[in-house]
Formats: structure tokens, sequence, C-alpha cells
């Protein structure tokens, strides 16, 4: 194969990057207008490198507590959404006036939407079969 320029194209994965940070250490550094070193240039390319995929790891393996209020905006790969129970989530009204405790359900049906759609491949709701006097 031939590259656009007329060279041939390297058939080795990555040579091209490869030859374009040779080329680029072979430069002059335009802030001090010294060559740069390329074994210094390099090292700092690696700890680089290593320090961005440290990160990656640190974010990968975790586990983030929030509320349903925190979570607007955030996605998870795996989701568990514990105590949906009816009485815990949604609340029970804490009113008697009709027409607040039904702006009240549906600020509840809201949040349990934002609950369950906060996961990107994996959501797991929990429940109680019986909260703590007994009553199912």
């Amino acid at each position: 194969m031939m590259r656009k320029d007329g060279a041939k194209k390297s058939s080795i994965p990555g040579e091209e990057a490869i030859s374009k940070l040779l080329q680029m250490a072979a430069a002059f550094d335009h802030k001090t207008h010294q060559p740069i070193a390329l074994d210094a240039k390099l090292h700092e390319f690696y700890q680089n490198v290593r320090k961005k995929e440290s990160d990656k790891d640190e974010k990968r393996n975790h586990v983030t507590l929030s509320t349903i209020h925190q979570a607007k905006g955030l996605e998870w790969p795996v989701v568990f959404v514990i105590h949906f129970n009816d009485g815990i989530l949604p609340l029970m009204p804490r009113t008697d006036d009709h027409d607040q405790a039904l702006r009240e359900m549906e600020e509840e049906r809201r949040l349990a939407y934002v609950a369950m759609s906060r996961a990107k491949s994996k959501l797991y709701l929990s429940c109680v079969q019986k909260d703590m006097v007994g009553t199912p």
C-alpha cells in the first residue's frame, strides 16, 4: 500500500506513530529553543500514560453511594436501587390534601425514573418482604 505522499505504508501497527514521535523528539522545543532529549521525553510520555491508566483503573474499581437527587445527570454501568417498596419508594403521601398528595406522588415517580435511568447496562431493584415490625 502507498500513502498519499508516495511512501510505502507500514504493515507494522503503530510504526507511523512511533516514526512521528521520533520526528517530534528530534525537533526543537519551541519554548526553550533547545533540542529535545529523546529519552527524557519518552520517560515523561511513559509516566503520563501510566498515570492515565492508573486513573482509569481507579475509576473502574470503585463503588459510588449516592442519593437519587445527587445522581441526576450521572450514569454508571451497574446501578442498585434499594428499598424499592411501596411506602418507601415511593413514599407515602405526607398530607391529607388530595391534590397535594397527587403532586407528591408525581414527584416520587419522577425520582423513581431518575433512579432507574442511571444504569447503562444493569439495574437491580431491591425490596424488603417485611418491614422492621414484620408487616408485609
